[in-house]
């Protein structure tokens, strides 16, 4: 697998406003860095739906690696 760097710029480094509610995509064996491009391969629908959706608003996805990658559908807590 190869992992492409991209460079910031004015866009990617700095926000006018975060949300205080931001989209969590939970991550089963993957870590992810900032301004690291990495395919995600997203299979359950709710993800696929999230991504879609988050694509269509602000485009802010907060991304988190999952301790116990067994679990089958991620829920809060």
């Amino acid at each position: 697998m190869t992992t492409h760097f991209m460079q910031p710029d004015d866009h990617t480094s700095h926000l006018d406003h975060i949300p205080q509610e931001l989209p969590i995509l939970p991550l089963r064996n993957t870590l992810m860095y900032p301004f690291v491009m990495l395919p995600l391969g997203v299979g359950i629908p709710r993800s696929v739906k999230l991504i879609e959706e988050t694509l269509q608003g602000d485009r802010l996805l907060g991304l988190v690696a999952m301790k116990d990658s067994t679990v089958q559908e991620p829920m809060p807590g």
